[in-house]
């Protein structure tokens, strides 16, 4: 079994109940998931990062970026009632059958692009340091 870190996943499902393709929306031309994408990339922390999607759309953007994503999201859990345990699971399922385990996972949602990796990373040390089950 391989050990990591961190999955760190990001949900980017195609359609939004509200905002068709919101994920896919820009920020000074940055699509929300591309933001998210390059956040997750500057965590110092042995990682994995993963985009949770049912759209082949944002697949392609995603991996054109530089992450891949090995399997999409099946529809019956992409919809606007789906739980994000639903996803949480369908991620680390995937990658325990590849041979991956991983000490902690984060969600990291498109739809919320002004982050800090300063926070971040005293959050994320906290959460260690207090041996937290959640953050």
């Amino acid at each position: 079994m391989i050990k990591k870190e961190l999955l760190i996943i990001i949900p980017a499902r195609e359609n939004s109940k509200g905002i068709k393709f919101k994920n896919l929306l820009k920020i000074k031309n940055t699509p929300l998931v591309i933001k998210t994408l390059n956040f997750a990339k500057q965590i110092k922390i042995e990682k994995i990062i993963f985009c949770s999607t049912d759209s082949l759309k944002i697949k392609k953007l995603v991996e054109k970026n530089g992450v891949t994503i090995p399997i999409l999201r099946p529809k019956k859990i992409s919809g606007h009632l789906s739980r994000d345990i639903d996803f949480v699971n369908h991620a680390i399922a995937h990658y325990y059958k590849n041979n991956f385990c991983f000490k902690n996972c984060a969600i990291l949602r498109p739809t919320s692009p002004y982050r800090n990796i300063k926070t971040l990373n005293k959050a994320y040390n906290f959460f260690i340091k207090k041996k937290s089950n959640s953050l």
